[in-house]
């Protein structure tokens, strides 16, 4: 019988601490040059199951400050074994099993009208202030890019259609209160949901969840083709419907109105405490942004009819298409 879905982030970790999956860090460690080379450290050589996820306790940065928020690295994919554990598998060969039917029995989520997501809420001078300084975002590649960033799942919606996307994106960081969004044009949140939002001349709303269950974090990284929703994916992941809410709009306003601005998350998937989902949400400028040789992105976008060489297959062609894909992995 099927074992029960992990209900929060720290449910999930307990179960990789008593199966000695986590290595915990209470020494303090620097988030601007240590933090992620001791994450990447192991996999020059340690075996695959002997990997594990490590929490760091103790974070400062490299001007002295210490943060109160912990960082969790490598919980969601650093071994065979805890991929598995994430998609709710004692046995990582029923990975693709386990795939399969979540592709083809999707449970969607159910609405609510507010979620633990959004007990917690930093807006105006207090977000000037604070906003994304207050995330022990660790430095990229210390000595290299230099640059800091956030990656989780992004959730876009469609203004006419309602379709959802959850896509794995990453943020840049820029200031205290705006991130750049690293959403590549071939990606379905500006094929699909940024046009049409810049056609209304509408800002396009978007959640990112840190800090969500591996469910939502292995349907936003999949290709799973447009059309089919990522939640109700996940939602057969965990064998139960994750939790869907409205958007906060902390400030009015188009996308062209000019400057940023931020609301909150949609989706609260897990049950556990407010800390173990964490949101910010970024609004895109709908203006176009300048690029290197003086083109912009407009000059780039392209037409709605050659979106995808998919675009005018169904939903159920493309789920088909998605299975042959891993069908012939399988074969490797």
């Amino acid at each position: 019988m099927p074992r029960e879905y992990y209900t929060d982030l720290r449910h999930f970790l307990d179960d990789l601490d008593k199966r000695g999956k986590l290595y915990r860090w209470s020494r303090p460690v620097d988030k601007d040059s240590e933090l992620m080379p001791l994450m990447r450290l192991q996999y020059r050589g340690r075996s695959d199951e002997a990997r594990q996820a490590f929490l760091f306790e103790n974070v400062t940065d490299a001007k002295g400050g210490r943060y109160d928020m912990k960082v969790l690295t490598g919980m969601y994919g650093s071994s065979r074994s805890i991929i598995g554990l994430g998609m709710g598998c004692d046995d990582p060969q029923e990975i693709y099993e386990k795939w399969r039917h979540a592709v083809t029995h999707p449970i969607a989520p159910v609405v609510v009208e507010r979620g633990k997501v959004q007990e917690e809420v930093h807006t105006g001078a207090e977000l000037e202030k604070l906003g994304l300084t207050m995330l022990p975002a660790p430095v990229e590649e210390p000595g290299f890019s230099g640059a800091i960033r956030v990656t989780g799942p992004f959730i876009t919606r469609d203004a006419e259609t309602g379709m959802r996307n959850v896509g794995m994106y990453s943020g840049h960081f820029y200031g205290p209160d705006r991130f750049l969004a690293g959403i590549a044009r071939v990606h379905d949140a500006m094929l699909y949901h940024f046009p049409v939002a810049r056609r209304r001349s509408e800002a396009l709303p978007v959640a990112v969840c840190l800090g969500a269950l591996p469910d939502i974090a292995y349907v936003a990284a999949a290709n799973i083709p447009y059309g089919l929703d990522e939640l109700s994916v996940a939602g057969a992941i965990r064998n139960r419907p994750g939790r869907a809410g409205p958007l906060q709009n902390d400030s009015p306003g188009g996308a062209r109105g000019g400057g940023d601005r931020y609301r909150r998350g949609a989706f609260d998937g897990d049950d556990g405490a407010r800390e173990s989902l964490q949101r910010l949400s970024r609004l895109f400028d709908g203006g176009a942004r300048e690029q290197a040789g003086g083109q912009s992105q407009s000059d780039h976008l392209p037409a709605r009819r050659d979106l995808s060489r998919d675009s005018r297959r169904t939903t159920a062609e493309r789920v088909e298409r998605h299975l042959a894909h891993l069908s012939r992995d399988d074969a490797r």
